[in-house]
């Protein structure tokens, strides 16, 4: 890797950390899901528009090692809960996944959430037509039981991919969830 690209790494992660701890100065639990999707949303903007700029090599190709490098080594909010994860949109081959590493390298086409939603294929859908936020029913990896999880993703500029990070909901703190089974 250039010497250029190691400091860009670098600065990068220190951008992305930044950005969540300006806005995060303390994780409460009544916290809003609003205000933590205007944080994730800046985050995954500033990763994607970052990595845009050095995961591609000397022989133009991407570096999906200096993606999956910096996705395992990118977290922010308090006690690192935040974290990335990148696919591919053409084929929805799962690039970098730091809480899941059993479903790297592999094809998340099929994977369905508690719904029976193809998630991995709408968030590809949803990367292609510019990003957004995208709800879908998933275990937390924290306490086992499924779960609303948004989760905000851009693509990445001069790839095939796309960057995201999300939250679980808690109920109780989004509206338009409370009269949900």
């Amino acid at each position: 890797m250039k010497k250029t690209n190691i400091i860009l790494f670098a600065l990068l992660l220190l951008f992305v950390s930044g950005c969540s701890s300006k806005q995060e100065k303390k994780e409460e639990p009544g916290k809003l899901a609003s205000e933590l999707r205007v944080t994730i949303k800046n985050v995954v903007k500033a990763a994607a528009t970052g990595l845009g700029g050095i995961v591609i090599d000397s022989e133009g190709k991407v570096d999906t090692a200096l993606i999956r490098k910096f996705v395992d080594n990118a977290n922010f909010f308090n006690y690192k809960k935040g974290y990335f994860f990148v696919n591919d949109f053409t084929n929805n081959y799962v690039i970098a996944n730091p809480k899941e590493p059993n479903i790297v390298g592999k094809d998340g086409s099929d994977i369905k959430d508690s719904r029976g939603n193809f998630f991995i294929r709408l968030m590809a859908n949803k990367a292609k037509i510019g990003g957004g936020f995208l709800d879908y029913y998933v275990k937390d990896l924290e306490t086992n039981k499924v779960r609303i999880k948004e989760s905000y993703v851009e693509k990445i500029p001069n790839t095939n991919f796309y960057i995201g990070a999300g939250q679980y909901i808690g109920l109780a703190n989004y509206p338009r969830y409370r009269k949900l089974p």
